[in-house]
């Protein structure tokens, strides 16, 4: 029973899974924000001991009809590693859960607690401008944010106390581990320091830690009216309104905290030239200088969960801030180009207590931004990208690829961001503290040129500080490709810097960037640390909760077309050609290289240099996963990218956790008050969005079915427009098919010889036939609705005319397969698991469950195949 014995089969399933986990990545992020939303970290956690799914339920403020559906939550969420499940006494209904590392992050009451960051991040405000991706790379709004509010994320918050204070309260968790890091591992830096002004300070929570442990030093907190305007100091402690842009309050130090990767190089030049007036200013004789806590890109000692949090934060950063996650070389210029000559940057602690709270915080990270690598899949179907990429012929380099892409020529400049993250996903392949300032978190949120205008006015603020030495600024922040970080904290820096592109026009800055924005903002000297001056803050695991900016960031790409973009070109393709062959906005093309960046390490491009010296020489080419994308393939996965990502199938997610305290059948309806199948058969686009995906996706598996239905007459049931029957029946001419479905479905098809359309209700009758055929039918329904369907199957086989009863074939998931490759098949079962849950009240069964539905529907025989990657082939006999 295989399916091709070629080794190109097997590839191909495996390039099939991998777009198939990377389009439900925001599963892993919806799923966990709805336990924190039920409780169920702070449940376990006060029962003091392993607890049992049923004393779990029992304590949970779920809805009664909700209580069949925790385990299938729990199950996905201890696969992801925030649960572990151990049996109490060997019994089978024994299982109880525990809380991982992780999972204790997610605490309400936690001084280190993470649930303020994922519910900021996952908030409807800050997702929705992922589905405006491709359509931001069209026209010349600055960030997707814009797109999707008509207005910057700063004005937003400002004019929303719920966002602001969901935003405050956010950067004020972040804060208690890098202030104990500071305070207790950095006090060397404290030395002289007589005043520390922490621009973009929030609430206050990194300068009230370093004030309380050092009286003697004077600490303000700088930033806009509306978040300090309320806010009251202590005896070395107060808060000061202001707008970095124009000017910095002078100090001994200042300290920029995850501040400049919110913003463009251009803003964040001028935000480090205030700051370095500010420490210039301050009437000492010595300069002191700037710190920054962010994100230094492509650290080459980090591993690969490193690297996708990175991708993940540049990604953030671009969608919501028009900000950036930078590497060195990135860094070292902003440093430059803001007057900065020198600087240093420094690893996180490695101690050991340390550095696995800080693997907590990036599997966290990570888990977030899962629905990243689905977004930007998304985008990345939408604009062609993997047909530019193949119909070029050949490796496409960013700047064939951008040219071939229809995109606004403003957003040229992200496309290379776009396919970095989906690189690294495997869609594409790429060949080639004294006396301070703080800044902490603030200039990420920035453009390069208001991070010099900060960095300026933080300047002037230390070389006025009233003493004879100028002082320094401090930033806390990310430094992307920071060589130190393990692969989860570069995708985590790589989710941070889209959000921060999307929402605020900032971005995540590797140490380049970071060197050239000091220099561009006055400052001749930097160093970065691993907690302090320049920190690379990429370890934090936070990424799991913001990893669906992987489903998002592909989804752009796709409504972009860069793989068709590259797939055109057919070569590699350099940034600047992909730029101009994008249809983006002139004021986009700065962003592209962003996007393909986070692409490139989702492994959907690969990067490589032509000739080995030029950084802009770095040419794209698709991987077997991006193939897949493909508009005019004929194994194309993009119909399905675009229904299971489109904003009617995925915003039920943000109902889950309201699914559970109520009785609606599904978080769809809860969503849109009515069924999936009532919104397909009223709204035309949405159905033709599905019968497109259920038509992509019947071309392999017709492959299979032709081998098995020789000398029959075959019924499709729930068919769709026929794409599988057709199949059949143009290899077999002597078989008469049939495709069974609604009426509204199949009313308007012609059929042909031996292919007909028949219109109809399976829950009521199914035409006779030799040989039924279900193929992603029965996951669709309950176990009491697939019973109601086999008995019909049953009965239509039986009363076929002929004394040979028939037979039904079944295509669809049997989970915990054990042939199934564990890491990657299993995953790809639990987020198809939950997507039944969540949109039609249907589920994925293991053979148990399968063989116990045979049974009730009267069947005594079957037999499993397995051919189809993560499905299976079922023959059912009565």
């Amino acid at each position: 029973m295989e399916l091709i014995n070629e080794e190109s089969a097997s590839e191909l399933l495996q390039a099939q899974t991998q777009v198939w986990n990377h389009i439900f990545n925001f599963i892993n992020s919806m799923t966990l924000k709805c336990a924190v939303q039920l409780g169920i970290p702070d449940v376990i956690h006060k029962h003091g001991k392993p607890m049992t799914l049923s004393e779990l339920v029992s304590s949970l403020p779920i809805h009664p009809s909700k209580t069949q559906y925790v385990h299938r939550i729990m199950r996905i969420l201890v696969h992801s590693g925030f649960f572990s499940q151990q049996n109490l006494n060997g019994g089978p209904n024994q299982e109880a859960y525990f809380l991982s590392q992780s999972g204790r992050l997610l605490l309400e009451d936690s001084p280190l607690s993470m649930r303020p960051l994922l519910l900021m991040l996952l908030d409807p405000v800050l997702t929705k401008p992922w589905d405006c991706l491709s359509t931001w790379f069209r026209n010349d709004e600055v960030t997707a944010f814009s797109v999707a509010h008509g207005r910057t994320l700063w004005e937003y918050a400002g004019q929303d106390p719920r966002l602001n204070n969901l935003f405050n309260a956010a950067m004020a968790n972040d804060s208690v581990l890098v202030s104990k890091v500071i305070v207790s591992k950095c006090k060397g830096i404290f030395e002289g320091v007589s005043s520390l002004v922490d621009v973009g300070g929030g609430v206050g929570t990194m300068a009230t830690a370093i004030s309380e442990a050092f009286p003697h030093i004077h600490c303000t907190v700088f930033d806009l009216p509306h978040v300090v305007s309320d806010l009251q100091g202590s005896k070395n402690l107060e808060y000061a309104a202001g707008d970095m842009l124009e000017a910095v309050p002078p100090a001994d130090a200042l300290l920029l905290k995850w501040i400049l990767h919110d913003w463009s190089d251009e803003d964040c030049i001028k935000i480090l030239q205030q700051c370095k007036q500010a420490i210039m200013r301050n009437e000492k004789q010595k300069v002191w200088k700037v710190i920054i806590i962010d994100i230094v890109r492509e650290n080459k000692n980090r591993d690969e969960v490193s690297t996708e949090t990175q991708l993940f934060f540049d990604m953030e950063m671009m969608v919501t801030v028009n900000g950036m996650e930078r590497n060195e070389k990135e860094w070292g210029k902003l440093f430059f180009d803001a007057g900065f000559l020198n600087y240093k940057i420094h690893p996180l602690i490695n101690e050991e207590s340390a550095s696995e709270l800080l693997q907590a915080q990036t599997h966290v990270l990570n888990h977030i931004f899962n629905f990243i690598n689905s977004m930007t899949l998304k985008c990345v179907v939408q604009l062609g990208i993997p047909d530019a990429i193949h119909k070029h012929g050949k490796p496409m380099t960013l700047s064939q690829l951008v040219s071939a892409l229809p995109i606004h020529p403003s957003k040229t400049q992200y496309v290379h961001r776009l396919m970095r993250i989906l690189v690294h996903s495997g869609f594409f392949s790429q060949q080639n503290l004294n006396d301070a300032f703080l800044l902490k978190w603030i200039l990420h949120d920035w453009s390069d040129e208001d991070c010099i205008k900060i960095l300026q006015q933080c300047k002037q603020a230390i070389v006025r500080n009233g003493k004879q030495k100028v002082g320094k600024v401090i930033i806390i922040d990310m430094v992307r490709e920071n060589q130190n970080r393990d692969e989860m904290s570069a995708e985590t820096r790589l989710f941070f810097d889209l959000e921060m592109m999307v929402t605020v026009n900032g971005m995540e800055r590797n140490e380049k960037e970071w060197g050239k924005l000091f220099f561009d903002a006055g400052f001749l000297n930097y160093k970065i640390h691993p907690v302090i001056v320049l920190v690379s803050y990429s370890k934090l695991k936070l990424t799991y909760g913001i990893i669906f900016i992987n489903s998002m960031t592909l989804k752009c790409a796709v409504q972009l077309g860069i793989p068709d973009a590259i797939h055109k070109h057919g070569k590699p393709m350099t940034l600047s050609q992909l730029v101009s062959a994008l249809p983006i906005h002139p004021s986009k093309t700065q962003y592209v290289h962003r996007l393909m960046r986070i692409l490139v390490h989702s492994g959907f491009f690969s990067q490589q240099n032509l000739n080995g010296i030029n950084d802009d020489q770095e040419v794209y080419s698709l991987s077997q996963s991006a193939r897949l994308l493909l508009e005019d393939s004929p194994l194309s996965m993009r119909p399905l990218l675009l229904i299971l990502l489109d904003p009617v199938v995925t915003k039920p997610w943000d109902c889950l956790s309201t699914w559970f305290r109520n009785d609606e059948v599904t978080a769809f309806s809860v969503a849109h008050g009515k069924t999936i199948w009532e919104y397909t058969g009223q709204d035309p686009r949405l159905s033709n969005l599905f019968n497109e995906a259920m038509a992509s996706d019947s071309v392999l598996v017709s492959k299979v079915i032709v081998s098995k239905c020789k000398g029959m007459i075959l019924v499709d049931v729930g068919g769709g427009t026929g794409t599988m029957a057709k199949a059949i029946s143009e290899a077999f001419p002597h078989i008469d098919c049939t495709v069974f479905d609604l009426p509204r479905v199949v009313s308007d098809l012609q059929g042909s010889k031996n292919l007909k359309y028949v219109g109809g209700d399976m829950f009521e009758v199914v035409p006779p036939a030799d040989a039924v055929l279900l193929k992603w039918i029965l996951h669709d329904w309950s176990d009491e609705d697939c019973i109601k369907i086999l008995q019909r199957c049953k009965q239509a086989i039986m009363r076929n005319g002929k004394q040979k009863v028939g037979k039904v074939i079944i295509i669809d998931m049997v989970r915990e397969n054990k042939n199934r490759d564990e890491a990657v098949s299993t995953e790809t079962q639990l987020f198809f698991d939950l997507e039944m849950m969540v949109t039609v009240n249907g589920m994925e069964r293991n053979e148990k469950e399968w063989g116990k539905l045979f049974f009730d529907a009267g069947f005594l025989n079957y037999k499993i195949h397995s051919v189809l990657g993560t499905r299976s082939l079922i023959e059912l006999h009565p």
